[in-house]
């Protein structure tokens, strides 16, 4: 597991990035629980594999909602149109891409934004910066083909989008983007997109969508309850930093220099250095002392972490491991969903 923070348009994007290896698999479902969305990398020369189920399944049991990025784009033998046949086949015909090629294997060297109407190229082992040219009519055929279902998707649920969608059998720009991120929270839609790092092609379109249209954590309330075990009142929570503090510890490793360290997520509210927090599973209190973020295997140590932060601590006297902890001032909460 490795994490990363990223601040791009105004926003900040918190990585959690899993090992896809079936010998770890176990590994990424553990830490998986922390994620608001999953970004499920597949090699485009293969297509969807048991791994890739696995990873399905973690993100169905959780209630996640996923998005498929195609990888080494630019690999011989890698197609775009056997990837989405593999991955349809497995996950239904809610799979619907975002993106489509603009040439192929070593030719690989950009992506047609089929929501925005784009073609974006790149310079081939360049610095990942990308030239955004109007759409050719040529894609537009190709274009109204792979996105009926997209249409059809973002429009359920919403009566005017739906009468637009079959009056004029298509949705404008403005309200499609939207529409899309509803459909993708709802888990209605399932988008692929695609890269090449080798190449550096795709990057920045890839984190365009992340920043746009993948849901944010705000979408989304949390549910849990005032008591352990699932009893007691139902309690509500959303990522504000307004709201009473609760985090998830979601994973311990042993540093042989640090010792123990434990990984969390601030679910609501804000953690401040020194602050004295309660487990509401045991009923003991843990001092946050030197609060850190992540950044690949660079740790820092800061004053305070945001509702949607990821952070670390060491030196703590047990391990927190599936653990939730608040302030004892603020009120009891419980997450719904713990490890099993």
């Amino acid at each position: 597991m490795a994490l990363h923070a990223l601040r791009r348009q105004q926003r900040k994007n918190n990585f959690i990035d899993l090992p896809g290896y079936g010998t770890f698999i176990n590994e990424t479902k553990a830490s998986l629980i922390a994620a608001d969305a999953a970004l499920i990398a597949v090699d485009a020369h293969v297509g969807a594999q048991v791994t890739t189920e696995k990873v399905w399944d973690f993100c169905t049991e959780y209630d996640i909602p996923r998005a498929f990025v195609l990888t080494w784009m630019d690999r011989e033998l890698a197609s775009f149109e056997r990837s989405m046949e593999s991955l349809e086949q497995v996950f239904g015909r809610n799979v619907v891409p975002l993106q489509l090629p603009i040439g192929s294997e070593r030719g690989f060297r950009g992506v047609i934004d089929l929501v925005g109407m784009k073609a974006h190229m790149y310079t081939l082992g360049g610095d990942g910066n990308r030239k955004s040219s109007r759409f050719h009519k040529r894609w537009k055929k190709m274009r109204n083909k792979r996105m009926r279902s997209l249409w059809k998707w973002s429009a359920e649920g919403d009566d005017e989008l739906m009468e637009e969608f079959f009056r004029e059998g298509t949705i404008p720009i403005e309200d499609l983007i939207p529409g899309v991120r509803k459909a993708i929270v709802a888990e209605k839609i399932f988008p692929v997109l695609m890269v090449s790092s080798t190449l550096n092609v795709g990057t920045a379109s890839l984190l365009t969508f992340l920043a746009d249209v993948f849901p944010h954590p705000d979408e989304h309330a949390q549910e849990g309850f005032k008591e352990p075990g699932g009893k007691g009142d139902r309690v509500e929570r959303k990522y504000d930093d307004g709201q009473p503090l609760s985090l998830f510890v979601f994973k311990t490793l042993a540093d042989p220099f640090a010792g123990r360290i434990n990984y969390f997520k601030v679910k609501s509210g804000v953690l401040k250095n020194d602050a004295t927090l309660t487990d509401f599973t045991r009923g003991s209190q843990e001092r946050f002392q030197h609060i850190q973020v992540v950044q690949g295997k660079q740790l820092t140590e800061v004053g305070d972490l945001h509702a949607g932060d990821i952070g670390a601590i060491a030196k703590i006297e047990r391990s927190l491991y599936g653990r939730h902890a608040w302030r004892q001032s603020g009120a009891a909460f419980l997450q719904a969903r713990s490890d099993s």
